[in-house]
């Protein structure tokens, strides 16, 4: 999915949902260190879990042993 998201960008010119995800993050991050802006520290987890979701899977290189 994020191989097409990535496609979508090049031929639209909108960003990924990673990308803006990962924005939000670093606004709500910046939200929890401001003194006047008070952010809530469970919407950062769900921020963290839906980029971790939206993350490419990479499969580790399978080993094969074979018996005889």
């Amino acid at each position: 999915m994020a191989a097409k998201n990535a496609l979508e960008f090049r031929r639209n010119g909108r960003q990924s949902l990673i990308a803006v995800v990962d924005r939000l993050i670093e606004k709500h991050m910046a939200m929890l260190r401001s003194p006047d802006i008070g952010g809530s520290v469970g919407d950062l987890v769900k921020l963290i879990q839906l980029a971790r979701e939206l993350e490419p899977f990479e499969a580790a290189p399978a080993t094969v042993n074979w018996i005889d």
